[in-house]
């Protein structure tokens, strides 16, 4: 195969999602639910990323990805919770997943901050919450566990708003941030910029390099209020407000 891989279809991958709903009537609904997915990938033949599309689109709007090394992803697994709960007019829902990516111990460098050795982990949130102002509730499938749209009581439709925080982080900062690395800031007043190599050589903490780590290319927060106009079962009208935060790019 290329690059020395295996000829032979793609390796095994398994997914899964189970959700649970002890109470689901008309008044109120709780939900929970798991997910799991697997991943095995093709030894030396693979160029596996996560790419998240930013809530915001515009020609300025940056794609976040992970930027993992082609071949040097063995597996990767995405662990996912969820849970909602739904009072007549009222609903809160929020989900977090988890992502680690297993690579080989030949890849990743002790030199370079941005790619550091070993296994990757990633993590992503968001939590909403919304109003059904004319007293509505959002129905709930229980065989597919999920929540779907507003049923107008009134010929003059119904009335919603709602709030959303979202969070995405792909690049693993505890892996950055205990990496001893010979670099050194070349400019203490911007602690996001890439380090550049101490002529010492004398090694350093990548978080003392990086300062605010965490604001560090590859994480993203999304906030969003909106207000939607139910006009009946089959057309609707949406108007959000989105605001999305950043990292700043330094070279």
């Amino acid at each position: 195969g290329v690059n020395g891989s295996d000829p032979a279809s793609e390796p095994i991958g398994v997914g899964a999602r189970i959700t649970f709903s002890p109470v689901h009537n008309n008044e109120k609904a709780y939900h929970a639910g798991f997910s799991y997915r697997y991943e095995d990938l093709q030894d030396n033949a693979n160029s596996f990323n996560y790419i998240a599309p930013t809530e915001i689109s515009s020609r300025q709007a940056p794609v976040i990805f992970t930027n993992i090394p082609p071949n040097s992803a063995q597996s990767h697994r995405v662990v996912g919770g969820e849970l909602a709960a739904r009072w007549n007019e009222f609903m809160l829902a929020g989900e977090a997943f988890h992502a680690t990516v297993e690579r080989s111990g030949n890849y990743g460098s002790a030199d370079d901050p941005r790619n550091p050795p070993g296994d990757l982990h990633y993590h992503g949130y968001y939590i909403m919450g919304s109003w059904v102002l004319t007293g509505e509730s959002k129905e709930y499938n229980y065989p597919s566990g999920t929540f779907g749209r507003v049923h107008p009581k009134s010929s003059k439709g119904a009335w919603e708003v709602l709030a959303r925080h979202s969070y995405v982080s792909l690049m693993d900062i505890d892996a950055i941030r205990n990496l001893p690395v010979p670099w050194s800031s070349p400019n203490a007043s911007a602690p996001g910029a890439f380090a550049q190599p101490n002529a010492a050589g004398t090694g350093v903490k990548a978080a003392n390099i990086f300062g605010r780590v965490n604001d560090f290319v590859g994480n993203v927060h999304t906030t969003t209020v909106g207000v939607t106009y139910w006009v009946n079962d089959n057309v609707r009208f949406l108007l959000n407000y989105a605001r999305g935060s950043y990292p700043e790019i330094r070279n």
